[in-house]
């Protein structure tokens, strides 16, 4: 199961019924660093779409790279930038 690629405590908030099982499906997909940024997210109010959580996906596949900032000079160690 998908799910226990989670963060404990984002696995709490699906038990929770405060994430849905399909979004936490996508965010399962993120790495664990992006995942503690979409939780403190969670955390401060904010809910996710999934067009946003697809948009950290697409982020986080662009911070595989070793350099940690873009082209564009943009921090990539922050996906909600």
């Amino acid at each position: 199961c998908r799910l226990t690629h989670l963060l404990p405590e984002l696995l709490s908030l699906v038990d929770q019924e405060k994430i849905k099982v399909t979004n936490a499906v996508e965010i399962s997909f993120l790495s664990v660093d992006v995942q503690k940024q979409v939780l403190a997210y969670i955390k401060n109010g904010h809910s996710l779409t999934k067009n946003k959580i697809m948009q950290l996906r697409n982020c986080d596949t662009d911070t595989t790279d070793s350099a940690e900032v873009d082209k564009t000079g943009r921090d990539k160690t922050d996906c909600f930038d």
